[in-house]
Protein backbone atom coordinates (compact mmCIF):
# COMPACT_ATOMS: atom_id res chain seq x y z
CA UNK A 1 0.00 0.00 0.00
CA UNK A 2 0.98 3.45 -0.85
CA UNK A 3 -0.39 6.56 0.22
CA UNK A 4 0.64 10.00 -1.24
CA UNK A 5 0.09 13.09 0.99
CA UNK A 6 -1.44 15.55 -1.91
CA UNK A 7 -3.09 18.15 1.09
CA UNK A 8 -3.06 17.43 4.96
CA UNK A 9 -3.99 21.05 6.32
CA UNK A 10 -7.17 21.95 7.89
CA UNK A 11 -7.28 25.77 6.21
CA UNK A 12 -6.57 27.03 3.01
CA UNK A 13 -3.26 29.44 2.60
CA UNK A 14 -1.36 30.17 0.16
CA UNK A 15 0.74 26.80 -0.39
CA UNK A 16 -1.02 24.75 2.28
CA UNK A 17 -3.89 22.18 0.38
CA UNK A 18 -6.84 20.92 2.20
CA UNK A 19 -6.98 16.89 2.93
CA UNK A 20 -6.23 14.57 0.23
CA UNK A 21 -4.21 11.69 0.20
CA UNK A 22 -3.82 9.25 -2.89
CA UNK A 23 -3.43 5.42 -2.34
CA UNK A 24 -2.16 3.22 -4.57
CA UNK A 25 -2.07 5.68 -7.60
CA UNK A 26 -5.88 5.80 -8.42
CA UNK A 27 -7.47 5.66 -5.51
CA UNK A 28 -7.83 9.53 -3.42
CA UNK A 29 -8.98 9.28 0.36
CA UNK A 30 -10.87 12.96 0.38
CA UNK A 31 -10.49 15.07 -2.26
CA UNK A 32 -10.08 19.06 -1.09
CA UNK A 33 -6.76 19.29 -3.01
CA UNK A 34 -7.24 16.75 -6.05
CA UNK A 35 -7.25 19.80 -8.39
CA UNK A 36 -3.34 20.09 -7.52
CA UNK A 37 -2.94 16.58 -8.68
CA UNK A 38 -0.84 16.81 -12.30
CA UNK A 39 -3.15 16.30 -14.87
CA UNK A 40 -2.47 12.52 -16.00
CA UNK A 41 -2.77 11.83 -12.19
CA UNK A 42 -6.25 12.78 -12.27
CA UNK A 43 -7.33 10.82 -15.12
CA UNK A 44 -6.21 8.17 -13.50
CA UNK A 45 -8.50 8.70 -10.41
CA UNK A 46 -11.23 6.12 -10.67
CA UNK A 47 -12.64 5.93 -6.82
CA UNK A 48 -13.20 8.84 -4.36
CA UNK A 49 -13.31 7.85 -0.29
CA UNK A 50 -15.41 10.56 1.47
CA UNK A 51 -15.22 10.62 5.15
CA UNK A 52 -17.87 13.32 5.03
CA UNK A 53 -19.23 16.59 3.25
CA UNK A 54 -17.29 19.18 4.51
CA UNK A 55 -16.18 21.55 1.50
CA UNK A 56 -12.41 21.20 2.53
CA UNK A 57 -13.11 17.66 2.11
CA UNK A 58 -15.08 17.67 -1.23
CA UNK A 59 -14.12 20.69 -3.15
CA UNK A 60 -11.71 18.94 -5.32
CA UNK A 61 -14.30 17.13 -6.67
CA UNK A 62 -16.03 19.07 -9.13
CA UNK A 63 -12.86 20.48 -10.85
CA UNK A 64 -11.26 16.89 -11.26
CA UNK A 65 -14.54 15.91 -12.93
CA UNK A 66 -14.67 18.69 -15.23
CA UNK A 67 -11.01 18.80 -15.95
CA UNK A 68 -10.72 15.01 -16.88
CA UNK A 69 -14.47 14.75 -18.41
CA UNK A 70 -13.20 14.72 -22.27
CA UNK A 71 -10.33 11.80 -21.64
CA UNK A 72 -12.08 9.68 -18.84
CA UNK A 73 -13.60 6.96 -20.38
CA UNK A 74 -14.88 4.95 -17.07
CA UNK A 75 -16.97 6.56 -14.45
CA UNK A 76 -15.74 8.09 -11.36
CA UNK A 77 -17.27 6.55 -8.18
CA UNK A 78 -17.48 8.56 -5.01
CA UNK A 79 -18.13 6.82 -1.98
CA UNK A 80 -19.49 7.84 1.59
CA UNK A 81 -22.49 7.93 3.51
CA UNK A 82 -26.17 8.21 2.48
CA UNK A 83 -26.19 11.60 4.25
CA UNK A 84 -23.10 12.82 2.44
CA UNK A 85 -23.97 11.97 -0.88
CA UNK A 86 -27.15 13.56 -0.69
CA UNK A 87 -25.50 16.89 0.45
CA UNK A 88 -23.19 16.95 -2.50
CA UNK A 89 -25.56 15.70 -5.11
CA UNK A 90 -28.41 19.02 -3.21
CA UNK A 91 -25.66 21.19 -3.09
CA UNK A 92 -22.47 20.98 -4.85
CA UNK A 93 -23.58 18.98 -7.82
CA UNK A 94 -26.90 21.62 -7.65
CA UNK A 95 -26.66 22.85 -11.46
CA UNK A 96 -26.80 25.93 -9.64
CA UNK A 97 -23.11 25.76 -7.87
CA UNK A 98 -21.89 23.42 -10.91
CA UNK A 99 -22.92 20.79 -13.43
CA UNK A 100 -24.58 17.63 -12.27
CA UNK A 101 -22.23 15.03 -13.78
CA UNK A 102 -23.90 12.03 -12.32
CA UNK A 103 -26.52 12.93 -15.40
CA UNK A 104 -23.77 13.70 -17.87
CA UNK A 105 -24.11 12.62 -20.26
CA UNK A 106 -27.12 10.52 -19.51
CA UNK A 107 -26.32 7.31 -21.79
CA UNK A 108 -23.31 7.37 -19.44
CA UNK A 109 -22.80 9.61 -16.43
CA UNK A 110 -18.92 10.54 -15.59
CA UNK A 111 -19.76 10.54 -11.74
CA UNK A 112 -20.92 7.89 -9.65
CA UNK A 113 -22.65 7.88 -5.95
CA UNK A 114 -22.00 4.77 -3.91
CA UNK A 115 -23.39 4.97 -0.70
CA UNK A 116 -21.51 2.72 2.04
CA UNK A 117 -22.14 2.12 5.62
CA UNK A 118 -20.85 1.71 9.35
CA UNK A 119 -18.78 -1.80 9.36
CA UNK A 120 -20.13 -2.66 6.21
CA UNK A 121 -16.95 -3.66 3.99
CA UNK A 122 -16.49 -3.30 0.26
CA UNK A 123 -13.12 -4.27 -2.09
CA UNK A 124 -11.58 -1.62 -4.37
CA UNK A 125 -8.76 -2.96 -6.42
CA UNK A 126 -8.16 -5.55 -3.61
CA UNK A 127 -7.87 -3.43 -0.67
CA UNK A 128 -10.65 -4.45 1.52
CA UNK A 129 -11.99 -1.38 2.95
CA UNK A 130 -14.24 -0.91 6.12
CA UNK A 131 -16.51 2.33 6.98
CA UNK A 132 -16.11 3.45 11.05
CA UNK A 133 -18.74 6.36 12.34
CA UNK A 134 -16.84 8.83 14.44
CA UNK A 135 -18.11 11.59 15.85
CA UNK A 136 -18.22 15.19 14.03
CA UNK A 137 -20.49 17.62 13.54
CA UNK A 138 -21.79 16.41 9.99
CA UNK A 139 -22.57 12.15 9.45
CA UNK A 140 -18.77 11.39 9.10
CA UNK A 141 -17.04 7.96 9.02
CA UNK A 142 -12.75 6.81 9.20
CA UNK A 143 -11.77 4.12 6.66
CA UNK A 144 -10.03 1.03 8.05
CA UNK A 145 -7.99 -0.32 5.15
CA UNK A 146 -6.52 -3.67 4.62
CA UNK A 147 -4.38 -4.82 1.57
CA UNK A 148 -3.05 -8.52 2.58
CA UNK A 149 -1.74 -8.69 5.58
CA UNK A 150 -1.08 -4.81 6.19
CA UNK A 151 -3.69 -2.48 7.90
CA UNK A 152 -4.02 1.36 7.66
CA UNK A 153 -6.59 3.96 9.58
CA UNK A 154 -7.65 7.20 8.08
CA UNK A 155 -9.61 8.55 10.29
CA UNK A 156 -10.19 11.70 8.92
CA UNK A 157 -12.27 15.19 11.25
CA UNK A 158 -13.32 13.82 14.61
CA UNK A 159 -14.33 14.50 18.04
CA UNK A 160 -13.72 11.92 20.93
CA UNK A 161 -14.85 8.65 19.33
CA UNK A 162 -14.74 5.46 22.39
CA UNK A 163 -16.44 3.26 19.47
CA UNK A 164 -13.67 3.45 16.72
CA UNK A 165 -10.95 2.54 18.87
CA UNK A 166 -12.81 -0.46 20.16
CA UNK A 167 -13.76 -1.38 16.47
CA UNK A 168 -9.69 -0.87 15.58
CA UNK A 169 -8.81 -2.62 18.49
CA UNK A 170 -10.69 -5.93 17.76
CA UNK A 171 -9.90 -5.92 13.67
CA UNK A 172 -6.16 -4.51 14.19
CA UNK A 173 -3.58 -7.69 13.46
CA UNK A 174 -1.12 -5.41 11.66
CA UNK A 175 -2.04 -2.23 11.83
CA UNK A 176 0.67 -0.17 10.41
CA UNK A 177 -0.11 3.57 11.44
CA UNK A 178 -3.22 5.64 12.07
CA UNK A 179 -3.82 9.10 10.11
CA UNK A 180 -5.67 11.56 12.82
CA UNK A 181 -6.44 14.89 12.69
CA UNK A 182 -5.53 17.69 14.88
CA UNK A 183 -6.86 21.48 14.21
CA UNK A 184 -6.62 23.51 17.09
CA UNK A 185 -3.91 24.50 19.62
CA UNK A 186 -5.27 23.70 23.36
CA UNK A 187 -5.98 27.51 24.38
CA UNK A 188 -9.27 26.81 21.45
CA UNK A 189 -10.18 23.93 23.05
CA UNK A 190 -13.51 25.47 22.83
CA UNK A 191 -13.54 25.72 19.66
CA UNK A 192 -12.77 22.50 19.00
CA UNK A 193 -15.21 20.84 20.85
CA UNK A 194 -17.86 23.02 19.30
CA UNK A 195 -16.57 22.03 16.13
CA UNK A 196 -16.24 18.12 16.10
CA UNK A 197 -12.50 18.65 16.02
CA UNK A 198 -9.27 17.87 17.99
CA UNK A 199 -6.36 19.70 20.14
CA UNK A 200 -3.08 17.97 21.11
CA UNK A 201 -4.23 17.55 24.59
CA UNK A 202 -7.61 15.58 23.12
CA UNK A 203 -5.07 13.67 20.64
CA UNK A 204 -3.15 12.37 23.26
CA UNK A 205 -6.81 11.06 24.82
CA UNK A 206 -7.49 9.41 21.61
CA UNK A 207 -3.87 7.70 21.50
CA UNK A 208 -4.08 5.98 24.34
CA UNK A 209 -7.24 3.86 23.18
CA UNK A 210 -5.31 2.21 20.43
CA UNK A 211 -3.95 -1.15 22.14
CA UNK A 212 -1.08 -1.09 19.49
CA UNK A 213 1.99 1.39 19.80
CA UNK A 214 1.91 2.61 16.29
CA UNK A 215 3.02 5.34 14.53
CA UNK A 216 0.47 8.65 14.25
CA UNK A 217 0.58 10.80 11.14
CA UNK A 218 -1.07 13.75 12.26
CA UNK A 219 -2.85 16.00 9.99
CA UNK A 220 -5.85 19.03 8.93
CA UNK A 221 -3.93 21.41 11.33
CA UNK A 222 -4.76 25.12 10.33
CA UNK A 223 -1.65 26.66 9.05
CA UNK A 224 -2.42 30.10 11.18
CA UNK A 225 -1.61 28.32 13.77
CA UNK A 226 0.83 25.52 12.64
CA UNK A 227 4.38 26.96 15.12
CA UNK A 228 1.67 25.97 18.14
CA UNK A 229 0.51 23.25 17.20
CA UNK A 230 3.71 21.79 16.13
CA UNK A 231 5.07 22.53 20.01
CA UNK A 232 2.41 21.07 21.42
CA UNK A 233 1.99 17.63 19.54
CA UNK A 234 5.50 17.05 20.34
CA UNK A 235 5.00 17.94 24.08
CA UNK A 236 2.26 15.30 24.55
CA UNK A 237 3.07 11.82 25.25
CA UNK A 238 4.17 8.92 22.60
CA UNK A 239 6.33 11.85 20.71
CA UNK A 240 8.45 8.83 19.25
CA UNK A 241 5.59 7.93 17.42
CA UNK A 242 4.36 11.12 16.01
CA UNK A 243 5.18 12.74 12.69
CA UNK A 244 3.25 15.85 11.55
CA UNK A 245 2.62 14.91 8.23
CA UNK A 246 3.65 17.34 4.62
CA UNK A 247 2.82 17.51 1.20
CA UNK A 248 4.50 15.21 -1.14
CA UNK A 249 4.84 12.48 1.78
CA UNK A 250 4.82 9.24 0.85
CA UNK A 251 3.88 6.34 3.09
CA UNK A 252 4.84 2.88 2.08
CA UNK A 253 3.36 -0.58 3.38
Amino acid sequence: MKIKVIGCFGAMINGYHLSCFLVNNNILLDAGASMFLDYEDQIAIDHILITHSHLDHTVGIPFLVDTVFSRKENQIKIYGLFECLKALKDNLFSEYIWPDFTSIPISAPKLGFIPIQHLDSFFINGIKITPLRINHIVPTVAYFLEEGDKQFLYVGDMHHTDSLWEEVNKRAKDLRGVIIETSFPNKLDWLAKSSGHLTPSQLELEIKKLKEPVPIYVFHMKPMFIEELVEEIYSIKYPERIKILNQEDILEF
